[in-house]
């Protein structure tokens, strides 16, 4: 399976990036290609070119800390103190991101779920969870510790078709509106 990753990512933040990139591969078993981009403009270019030709491209938006980011998404989702996702965009706006916290917002386009309460109560039967709420990095020597519930929700919510590339099965209308709006917004700021 290959998937492509279209990233704006802040050059301290590279290294660790890509380091959570090749955890996911081996754990997945998917191939990711990267595009990089230096230019926010080239990166958002990029963006609604995808959503108006309809490609199932990914976006990865990693930034210093950007108030405005942080203050647009809290006001949606309280417990997205680093990072957060929304539709095909995952962004991460904290400076001392772990590899967990990294890997979990990644894992989000792959449809993955948060496993933990409003109330920031870990929900999940697996102890250190990766989706669960935690900035405390995993041991990268013994893979992402990902939950069953979220490797199956994995395998059933992407196809894999005859150019091996991995197909999103579910509608993303709504998302994909509310993130373009997001993105819009953050243009004139970055």
């Amino acid at each position: 399976m290959k998937v492509k990753l279209n990233v704006y990512i802040e050059n301290s933040m590279k290294n660790d990036f890509e380091k959570c990139v090749n955890d996911i591969t081996r754990k997945l078993n998917v191939e990711i290609e990267i595009s990089y981009f230096n230019d926010i403009v080239d990166y958002q270019s990029a963006f609604l070119k995808n959503h108006l030709n309809r490609n199932n491209n990914y976006f990865v938006l990693l930034l210093k800390p950007s108030k405005l980011v942080r203050e647009k998404i809290l006001e949606e989702n309280s417990m997205a103190l680093g990072g957060a996702n929304i539709g095909k965009v995952s962004y991460i706006y904290t400076t001392n991101a772990s590899n967990s916290l990294i890997t979990h917002e990644i894992l989000h386009l792959f449809k993955m779920e948060d496993c933990y309460s409003s109330n920031a109560f870990n929900t999940c039967k697996h102890e250190s969870c990766v989706m669960g709420y935690t900035n405390i990095s995993y041991d990268r020597t013994k893979g992402i510790p990902i939950c069953s519930k979220n490797m199956n929700i994995f395998k059933n919510n992407f196809v894999i078709y005859e150019s091996d590339e991995i197909t999103d099965s579910t509608s993303l209308q709504n998302e994909v509106y509310r993130n373009f709006l997001l993105e819009a917004s953050f243009l004139n700021y970055l």
